[in-house]
């Protein structure tokens, strides 16, 4: 079986889809020799998603993918010739979207549907283009794949896709994240962004639906509540919550609150081992990876008791209302006051990390990719 990949609407970021991109392909191939995939790239992404491997074949675009309109062109024209003309067997699209006139079947990967439960956050364009895009994604896929069940509900009741359509393959953990930073990549760290002994940790883009102001305001209350020795420390790229919380922040005493901005993967696995705890209280998520990371580094997780991350954090997390400031504070007094609550939890999150591996994903996948192609005889 000739397997195409399509990575064109991908840049060359570390946000969640482009993360489980990178490794559901690096590991399909490994775990399959005997099927052959072609990947899809682009200029901007090939270093990212290209392989070396001997049943993989790099296939790049010379489009500049960083213009979407050139990006929507080069997945609805480009693409499906370039699969007739290699005679290819299978479309995999693991990022949302496919063309809309596949010439094989097809499968895709719809992680969530967070544009629908915020329609708020994007521009009424931006919202009718993805509307209709995933529509008729979901409508011609054979198969579609999504990373938890809660995400399955939710392709359900608000898109309509029978459930029989729907497969969950959970995401896995980077293997970066697996190894202990050396003593001097903790010391650099700390030099680096002023990091005292102690603080509270944050993961993820700077959008408002990550609810990151959320925690700097639960923050601000757990001061009120006496002397506090900790810093907070919110690490990821920009979001359309920046602005505020910039603004926010430029209002507290200096050295308090520290946004790293987008780092390199090193540098976050040295925060998690090195942080107090890591606090995730987003609004929604189709799964949320830095709980798991964090449990994986062995750092305390108190996360959000919606969407798809009480699936993810299974009995290893504090759970709070992320609409409620104060269940937040709360979670962070019991987490730092109690000796043995710290200990306990980190215990729990290795073992419940250790539940989600990407080479049990790619199985399930390329079962799903058997499945479609036996279907069409």
């Amino acid at each position: 079986m000739k397997i195409a990949v399509n990575t064109l609407p991908l840049l060359d970021n570390r946000a969640g889809a482009e993360r489980y991109t990178q490794n559901i392909i690096r590991h399909l191939i490994a775990a399959d020799p005997r099927n052959v995939y072609y990947l899809v790239l682009s200029k901007v992404n090939q270093a990212f998603y290209g392989s070396d491997q001997e049943n993989a074949h790099n296939l790049v675009w010379g489009g500049n993918t960083r213009n979407k309109l050139i990006r929507i062109l080069g997945e609805q024209a480009y693409l499906p010739r370039l699969v007739r003309r290699k005679g290819l067997d299978l479309l995999f699209s693991p990022c949302n979207i496919g063309p809309r006139n596949p010439p094989v079947p097809m499968v895709i990967t719809l992680f969530d549907l967070h544009w629908l439960r915020f329609p708020e956050l994007f521009s009424p364009l931006r919202l009718a283009y993805l509307r209709r895009a995933l529509t008729w994604s979901a409508r011609k896929a054979e198969a579609i794949l999504t990373i938890s069940e809660n995400s399955k509900k939710d392709l359900i009741k608000l898109l309509g896709i029978p459930e029989e359509k729907i497969t969950v393959t959970y995401p896995g953990l980077d293997p970066i994240f697996e190894k202990a930073p050396s003593p001097e990549e903790h010391a650099a760290l700390r030099k680096t962004f002023g990091l005292g002994d102690k603080f509270i940790l944050f993961v993820g883009q700077l959008h408002r639906r990550k609810n990151a102001l959320g925690l700097i305001r639960a923050f601000q209350l757990l001061k009120e509540q006496g002397p506090l020795e900790y810093q907070l420390v919110l690490a990821g790229g920009e979001g359309d919550g920046s602005t505020e919380i910039r603004d926010y922040i430029r209002q507290q005493p200096r050295g308090e609150i520290i946004v790293t901005g987008c780092i390199p993967d090193e540098a976050i696995r040295t925060l998690y081992h090195q942080a107090a705890c890591l606090v995730y209280p987003s609004f929604y998520e189709g799964f949320g990876l830095p709980v798991l990371e964090a449990m994986a580094c062995g750092c305390p997780v108190i996360t959000s008791n919606v969407s798809s991350l009480p699936e993810v954090a299974g009995e290893a997390a504090l759970l709070i209302d992320p609409y409620r400031i104060e269940t937040i504070t709360t979670a962070l007094v019991s987490l730092l006051t109690n000796p043995d609550l710290s200990p306990s939890l980190i215990q729990k999150g290795l073992g419940q990390a250790r539940r989600f591996t990407w080479e049990a994903g790619a199985r399930k996948t390329l079962a799903v990719f058997e499945k479609v192609m036996a279907a069409r005889g």
